[in-house]
């Protein structure tokens, strides 16, 4: 699952915990461009509460697509 962190309805630290604790195996990439607190720190609490890898934007296309396949390959 790709999700960014800053969202209007729901925000990503509640999806991905929501997500993990339906489905524990699921691969998570976190996505942000930053906000009040900032791209790092959000990433970095995206990881405590269980996404896998962690993306800032902007970022190119083959990144996302090296950081999924990455995932996928993960035994």
């Amino acid at each position: 699952m790709v999700t960014d962190i800053v969202m209007p309805r729901k925000e990503g630290m509640e999806t991905i915990a929501e997500a993990k604790q339906m489905q524990p195996g699921l691969r998570v990439i976190a996505i942000s461009g930053g906000g009040p607190v900032g791209q790092f720190q959000y990433l970095e609490l995206a990881k405590q509460f269980g996404a896998d890898a962690v993306l800032s934007k902007p970022f190119k296309k083959q990144e996302l697509i090296a950081m999924v396949d990455d995932l996928v390959r993960r035994p």
